[in-house]
């Protein structure tokens, strides 16, 4: 969950990255 959160600032859209956790989640 912290390295989720390094990454949201370095893409900005908080919509995309929360997206992206879903997608690695279910791996």
């Amino acid at each position: 969950m912290v390295k989720m959160g390094n990454i949201t600032p370095l893409t900005g859209n908080k919509g995309e990255i929360r997206m992206n956790c879903r997608k690695l989640n279910h791996q």
